[in-house]
């Protein structure tokens, strides 16, 4: 007698299934999420320019994801030798024009020269007629540590922000020419740069004319993921040490994990298909795919109470995960939009761990790219949309 999966089952796998960010057919725009998923998954993506919606609708028509409002407008469409003269006002029009011509590409305008240099405040007050005016989703600056703090202020204001490194153009008249940058000791700087940015929160970053050997130093780099494990499979290598591979899932996608015979030794106690895991490691792009090399796996619920047991601050307790804990019923897709509805309006920097109830068991998920202000009135706003008891705050000090 063979066993037929059930509607609500395949329905399930289904929507596990994620659609490609290339060419894919969602109805809604692109956003970061979706973008950070795809990096999970290792899938690869194009960006062009666009200034005019004829051109953006072919774009977006052919699942282009992400389409940029450059200021290589100044030269494309006004005629400039650079990008250095083209202004806000200039951009504005193009801007709102590639988004009316789109329905599914996240829309990024280019600040130009001048706009957002002098302070994170005007940087903010720019991005907001790009936003408002124009209907971007996000915005793109030039520049390494001298705009972090214009990143940072963005990103605290809900902007989403691209970087970009390497040959700045707004800076052409500074390196000489358009030339290649990144050679030597320029490297070491303009890779702590990249990491400045990633550190004050740019989603992406454009490396332009850099040698490729520097721009493939993110290959390697450790992560901190959490998720579910499915499909655990373990095997011997030949000299007898045990090892395993599973997926490691959440609610952005999935990532295969390996765990070599050393840290499989520590994880092999908790390491079970189902379970909610910590997983530490680095990531490795081979010729499969993007896979992250555990060097350490903890049952999730553990690594909290780890982290939790670390008073901050001389002591005095301060939030360091919100759980919202949510049964999906007959419309999970639904339940969780409202729930993302809900951390969107109390943005903060405490990571969200989703208890989901399913079929009388909780699975535990933290949400990737997803942080809240564990506030009274989160907790007031998440027990009216979800009932008494359906949020939670741990605090450092308290296991």
């Amino acid at each position: 007698m063979n066993a037929q999966p059930s509607d609500s089952g395949a329905a399930a796998a289904k929507a596990r299934t994620a659609e490609p960010l290339y060419g894919g057919s969602a109805s809604r725009r692109v956003t970061v999420r979706d973008l950070a998923a795809a990096k999970a998954r290792g899938e690869r993506w194009p960006m062009l320019t666009a200034y005019d919606a004829l051109t953006a609708r072919v774009f977006d028509d052919a699942g282009i994801p992400v389409l940029l409002v450059g200021d290589s407008a100044g030269m494309v469409v006004y005629g400039h030798d650079t990008t250095i003269p083209v202004t806000v006002d200039d951009l504005i029009p193009l801007t709102a024009a590639v988004v009316r011509g789109t329905r599914r590409a996240m829309v990024v305008a280019d600040l130009p020269f001048g706009s957002y240099q002098i302070s994170p405040g005007e940087a903010l007050a720019t991005a907001s007629r790009f936003l408002k005016e124009a209907g971007a989703h996000a915005v793109k600056l030039e520049g390494g540590q001298r705009v972090v703090h214009q990143v940072e202020e963005l990103v605290q204001a809900g902007v989403p922000v691209m970087a970009h490194l390497g040959l700045t153009p707004q800076s052409v008249n500074a390196f000489g020419g358009y030339r290649v940058q990144g050679r030597g000791e320029d490297g070491d700087r303009l890779l702590h740069d990249a990491k400045a940015l990633e550190a004050a929160g740019a989603f992406s970053l454009v490396l332009e004319a850099i040698p490729a050997d520097l721009a493939a130093k993110g290959h390697g780099s450790r992560v901190l993921l959490f998720g579910h494990a499915t499909g655990l499979k373990e095997t011997s290598t030949k000299g007898g040490n045990r090892m395993a591979f599973f997926t490691l899932e959440d609610m952005e996608g999935t990532v295969e994990v390996t765990v070599f015979p050393e840290p499989f030794k520590s994880a092999a106690a908790c390491l079970r298909s189902g379970e909610a895991v910590l997983v530490r490691g680095r990531v490795d792009d081979g010729d499969k795919g993007r896979v992250v090399l555990a060097e350490d796996v903890r049952l999730l619920e553990q690594a909290l109470a780890d982290y939790g047991s670390r008073p901050k601050n001389g002591g005095v307790s301060e939030p360091n995960a919100c759980r919202i804990r949510v049964t999906p019923g007959e419309d999970p897709s639904a339940v969780l939009a409202a729930v993302r509805q809900l951390c969107g309006e109390h943005p903060g920097r405490v990571p969200v761990f989703l208890h989901l109830v399913l079929g009388g068991q909780e699975v535990v998920v933290r949400t990737r790219g997803l942080s809240v202000d564990a506030s009274k009135e989160l907790v007031a706003d998440g027990e009216t949309l979800l009932g008494p008891g359906a949020i939670s705050v741990d605090y450092a000090g308290r296991a």
